[in-house]
């Protein structure tokens, strides 16, 4: 999964990439969307498009890649987080690092219990 974040991060280092992390027939998929936002060196923004194609599909987490800052969330990235239920994943360009954050009323299931464990080491 990680691997997977970088090939499409790297791919796009003039921008903020994002997607979907999602579970279907018991593996974790990766899959990015368009950053449809009006500054995506800096930010990210998925449609509406994007959200409710991918909410038939079981949305795990969302990934973003950060261009210009470290592997440290901002404040918006949490409160996204915390919005939607499900844990953020960020790949920084500046540094190669990873980082998660898990919102504090996440949304429960075996596969997300299984993402966590996963993810404990991120």
């Amino acid at each position: 999964m990680k691997k997977d974040i970088e090939i499409i991060c790297e791919n796009n280092k003039n921008l903020e990439s994002c997607g979907f992390i999602t579970f279907q027939k018991n593996n974790f998929i990766v899959s990015e969307c368009k950053n449809i936002s009006k500054n995506p060196k800096s930010n990210f923004e998925i449609s509406f498009k994007d959200h409710v194609s991918f909410l038939k599909k079981n949305i795990i987490a969302v990934f973003h890649s950060h261009v210009i800052s470290g592997d440290i969330f901002s404040e918006n990235d949490k409160k996204h987080s915390e919005e939607i239920m499900v844990p953020y994943l960020v790949y920084s360009l500046k540094n190669k690092k990873h980082n998660a954050y898990i919102p504090k009323n996440i949304r429960k299931s075996k596969a997300m219990d299984l993402f966590l464990k996963k993810i404990k080491n991120y």
